[in-house]
C-alpha cells in the first residue's frame, strides 16, 4: 500500500507549474505582409521527489505571426535551470537582462539594467472588460485561468483544473471581437486529463448561521469525486480546509487533492466566509467570529455535499488542514465528535491565548478574535479568556476521532507547542493520537520530502480509521 501511495503522489506532484512569463522580443521580419517574430520566456517550478527539492527552469518559444495571428510555434529547445535566480527582468529590446541570484546566502545582482520593461496592463483600460470575458470563457473549459502577462495584445495564460495540470496558452486579444472567438495556442505544460470528476458549489448559510452584521453572504466549495467505484461502494469523504484564514482554494490543479482522489477518496475543499475572492464583507465577517462562523460554514458545506451526492459515505468523513485550517479541523472533531471519524492537522492553532506571546503575527492574534491591536497593548484577562473560548483546546475532552498532528520544529508563525498542547490533552484521555515532528521545518512544511512524508502518513491514517 505504501508503494502505491508514494507512486500516486509522485505522479501528481511532478507536473511543472508556470510562475512567470514575459515577451522578451518582438521583431518585424516582413513589413509588407506584417509578419513578425515574437519570443516568449516562461519560468516554471517543479517538485522532484528523487532529488528532494524543487526545480526551477525556463523555456523560450519563438512565434511566427502574421498581423495578430499565430501561424507557427517553433520548438522550445532545451530548458535552462535557474535554481539560484531570485528575480530577473528583461530590457524592452530583449537583449539585456537583470538577474538577482542567491550565492551561499548572499544576494548578487548581475547584468544590471537602467531601463526596465514597461508595464502594459495600466495602458489598456478600454480593453479590461474583454480581458475579463476571455478569462471567464476559458474558465468554462478549465477551472482556473491566471494571466501571466500581456504585451501588445498578446496574452500569456496559465490554465488548469482540479483534474488538469497546468498548461501555457497564448492568444492575441486584438484578433477577436467576442471573447469566445479567441484562438488560443498551447505551447507548454502537461497535456493530461485525470480520470476523476470535479464540480464547484455555492452554499448559502441558513438563517440561524447568518452574520447579521454582514448579511446575505454566500461561500463556496469544490468537490472532487473518483470514477469507477466498486459496485454499491460509496467513497469516503476528506474535507480539506485552507489556512490563512484569508486565502482560498481555486479551481486549479492541487496535487494533494488530486492524489487523494486517485486513491479513492472524494475531496471537499471549502472556502468558508473569510476566504478571499468573495468580497471585503466576507473577509471582515470573520473577524471576531473565528471558531464559530468558519466552523459552521465548513460543517454546512459537508452536510450539503452529503445530501446532494449519494455516492459519498456519511459514516466515513475525515477532515484535514494546516494552520488556520488545522485550527478548524480540530474544532470540527471537538464540536461534532460523533460526525468526523479522523483528523490530520499540520501546525494547527490550538490555544490562541498561549500562542499570543510566541507568534510572529501578534496583531492578527488580537484581530482574529475581534480585539483592536496596538503595539503597546498588554493582554488583559478578558482578552485572554476570549482567545481561549474561541480555541479548539476547550473541546479537547469531547474529541473522540483519531488525530494525526504534523509539526514543524522551527515554526515561528504557530509554535509547535500548540500541537503539543493538544497531543498531551488527547494522550491523557487515551484518545488515539499520533505526532510527526519535522525538526528543520517551518510553518508551511514545504520541503518536498516533508510533503511526501506527510501525504503518506495522512493517507495511511485515514485508511486505517475510515475502514
Amino acid at each position: 500500500m505504501e508503494s502505491e501511495i508514494r507512486d500516486v503522489f509522485r505522479h501528481c506532484i511532478r507536473f511543472p507549474v508556470p510562475i512567470f512569463a514575459s515577451v522578451v522580443a518582438d521583431e518585424l521580419v516582413d513589413t509588407a505582409n506584417e509578419k513578425h517574430c515574437i519570443t516568449i520566456l516562461a519560468r516554471w517550478s517543479q517538485c522532484d521527489l528523487e532529488r528532494g527539492g524543487k526545480l526551477r527552469f525556463s523555456q523560450r518559444w519563438t512565434l511566427l505571426c502574421k498581423h495578430d495571428t499565430i501561424e507557427h510555434v517553433l520548438p522550445s529547445g532545451t530548458s535552462s535551470h535557474i535554481q539560484t535566480e531570485l528575480l530577473s527582468c528583461h530590457s524592452p529590446s530583449g537583449t539585456l537582462q537583470a538577474v538577482i541570484r542567491e550565492d551561499a546566502g548572499h544576494h548578487m545582482i548581475l547584468n544590471p539594467l537602467f531601463t526596465f520593461v514597461k508595464e502594459e496592463l495600466f495602458n489598456i483600460k478600454n480593453k479590461q472588460s474583454l480581458i475579463l470575458c476571455v478569462c471567464v470563457c476559458l474558465v468554462d473549459d478549465f477551472g482556473s485561468v491566471q494571466l501571466l502577462t500581456i504585451q501588445k495584445d498578446l496574452m500569456v495564460m496559465s490554465c488548469s483544473s482540479p483534474n488538469q495540470p497546468p498548461c501555457l496558452k497564448l492568444g492575441f486579444l486584438s484578433s477577436v471581437d467576442q471573447a469566445e472567438d479567441m484562438q488560443l495556442c498551447n505551447v507548454g505544460g502537461a497535456d493530461v486529463y485525470e480520470g476523476f470528476d470535479w464540480q464547484p458549489m455555492l452554499i448559502t448559510p441558513p438563517s440561524q448561521e447568518e452574520n447579521h452584521q454582514f448579511s446575505g453572504l454566500n461561500f463556496g466549495a469544490i468537490l472532487l469525486k473518483p470514477y469507477n467505484l466498486p459496485e454499491r461502494r460509496k467513497s469516503p469523504l476528506v474535507v480539506n480546509i485552507h489556512g490563512g484564514p484569508h486565502a482560498h482554494f481555486a479551481a486549479d490543479w492541487n496535487a494533494t487533492a488530486a492524489a487523494l482522489t486517485k486513491l479513492g477518496f472524494a475531496v471537499l475543499m471549502v472556502n468558508y466566509r473569510g476566504s478571499t475572492g468573495f468580497g471585503q464583507d466576507g473577509i471582515e465577517s470573520l473577524l471576531g467570529n473565528v471558531g464559530s462562523q468558519d466552523v459552521k460554514d465548513v460543517h454546512r458545506a459537508v452536510l450539503c455535499t452529503l445530501q446532494n451526492e449519494m455516492t459519498l459515505d456519511p459514516d466515513r468523513v475525515a477532515v484535514m488542514g494546516g494552520s488556520h485550517g488545522g485550527f478548524l479541523a480540530c474544532h470540527l472533531v471537538g464540536q461534532y465528535p460523533d460526525f468526523y471519524r479522523a483528523c490530520a492537522a499540520r501546525n494547527p492553532v490550538i490555544n490562541a491565548a498561549t500562542l499570543l506571546g510566541t507568534s510572529d503575527i501578534v496583531d492578527w492574534r488580537y484581530s482574529s478574535v475581534g480585539i483592536q491591536y496596538a503595539f503597546d497593548r498588554l493582554p488583559t484577562s478578558q482578552s485572554l479568556i476570549s482567545m481561549l473560548e474561541k480555541s479548539p483546546i476547550i473541546h479537547a475532552a469531547q474529541i473522540r476521532a483519531p488525530v494525526l498532528l504534523m509539526l514543524g520544529g522551527r515554526d515561528r508563525r504557530v509554535s509547535p507547542h500548540q500541537g503539543l498542547e493538544l497531543y498531551r490533552a488527547l494522550k491523557s484521555r487515551s484518545t488515539p493520537v499520533r505526532l510527526l515532528w519535522y525538526s528543520d521545518e517551518g510553518h508551511s512544511l514545504s520541503k518536498v520530502n516533508t510533503q511526501s512524508d506527510c501525504f503518506l502518513n495522512i493517507v495511511l491514517w485515514f485508511k486505517e480509521h475510515l475502514n
